[in-house]
Parts: C-alpha cells; sequence; structure tokens
C-alpha cells in the first residue's frame, strides 16, 4: 500500500513519504513490543485478574501489593510488611481511623442500652 502511494507522489514527496512510513511502522512494531513485555510480566506474576473494586481485592492484588511493597526495600535491614484490613465501611473524611480493638474487630464497641 506505501509503495503505490509513493509512485503517485513527486521524488520529494516519496522519499518523506517513505520515511514517515518507516516511522510509523517503527512506532508500531516498538508498540507491539512493549505490550508484549507487560502481557508476558502478568502473566509470570500472575497479577491477573484485577479487582475493578478497591475494596474487594483480589489474590493477584494482594500478590501485586507485595510485590511493591518488596520493591521498596532498599536496605537489607529494612523490612516492609504488607496487611491488607478486612472489608468494612469506608473511612470517614477527615475523620480519625478506627481503633482496634481486638483481632478482626476494627470499629470501636457500641454502647448498650440507654446512657
Amino acid at each position: 500500500m506505501l509503495a503505490r502511494l509513493v509512485t503517485k507522489a513527486e521524488p520529494v514527496y516519496g522519499s518523506f513519504a517513505t520515511v514517515a512510513g518507516m516511522f510509523a511502522l517503527l512506532y508500531l512494531i516498538g508498540q507491539a513490543l512493549v505490550y508484549a513485555a507487560e502481557i508476558a510480566a502478568v502473566r509470570y506474576a500472575r497479577l491477573w485478574p484485577r479487582a475493578v473494586d478497591l475494596n474487594r481485592p483480589t489474590l493477584a492484588d494482594a500478590r501485586a501489593l507485595a510485590l511493591l511493597a518488596r520493591e521498596q526495600e532498599r536496605i537489607p535491614a529494612a523490612r516492609v510488611a504488607l496487611c491488607l484490613a478486612p472489608p468494612g465501611p469506608p473511612p470517614v473524611p477527615g475523620g480519625s481511623p478506627p481503633a482496634n480493638n481486638g483481632p478482626g474487630q476494627t470499629r470501636p464497641p457500641q454502647p448498650q442500652g440507654d446512657l
């Protein structure tokens, strides 16, 4: 197709069209290689399927977050721990974080009866 268009053009425009076509072809090949590398990395580390709702992470989300935490360990003595909290109500903007009253309990106890 490119050869047919170039033969109809004048000699100067034909050489510019050839160079532009080569750049476009190299761009498309480069994009295909980048996408292939991303797909290979995701498949190798089993980072798929990812959750659409961030409040309900999948195993792949936990694996990706663990890899990111491990990446942040800059020196051998540094350890970054990852702990996914159980699903609960969303935090109130500007409010304090909920108190932790024991394993699995993230909300403060509700008062019993009338005070």
